[in-house]
């Protein structure tokens, strides 16, 4: 293929792939280490340790996770998130209306 740069986001984020997608998904790489053309990013919230429960079954986890693993450059970012940094925060008052005396509304 002529794709230079695969990036799979929020791996981890979906539930366990079933077998069929399990298989695909390992082609994929499989192919890509293969040719060793172009890179291939996976960002993800799991450590690379956890990625195996989410194939099908071990034999495809520990065979996709040595390719990626095999020439891989792990950068592990920590700090907060810099989601909702730019929320508006608007506080509301919760108390109770005073009570008016003296009016009749239907009169």
């Amino acid at each position: 293929s002529n794709i230079t740069c695969l990036i799979i986001d929020e791996v981890g984020y979906c539930d366990p792939l079933p077998e069929s997608e399990s298989n695909l998904f390992f082609q994929i790489l499989d192919r890509r280490y293969d040719k060793r053309k172009g890179s291939t990013i996976f960002t993800s919230n799991m450590k690379p340790s956890e990625w195996r429960t989410l194939f099908f079954n071990n034999s495809i986890a520990k065979c996709a996770l040595d390719r990626i693993m095999d020439r891989c450059i792990a950068i592990d970012i920590r700090g907060a998130s810099y989601r909702g940094q730019q929320k508006t925060v608007y506080k509301i008052s919760t108390s109770a209306v005073p009570e008016v005396t003296g009016i009749n509304l239907y009169q």
